[in-house]
């Protein structure tokens, strides 16, 4: 019975998913998000960054 752990597979929270679904399995990045919004006319162009959801709402 020794040594029959390197043929065993570990799943790793896959159970109980639908088959096919994309699962992410590279590094996990903690990133601010960033917000860009474009803004524009005929007349005029505009481009700013927000940084929360609220700055958005008059776009």
């Amino acid at each position: 019975m020794i040594g029959l752990n390197k043929f065993i597979k570990r799943r790793e929270k896959k159970i109980g998913l639908p088959p096919g679904t994309p699962i992410y399995t590279g590094e996990k990045k903690e990133e601010k998000v960033r917000i860009s919004i474009i803004d524009y006319t005929e007349e005029q162009f505009q481009e700013v960054e927000c940084k929360t959801i609220k700055e958005c709402f008059p776009f």
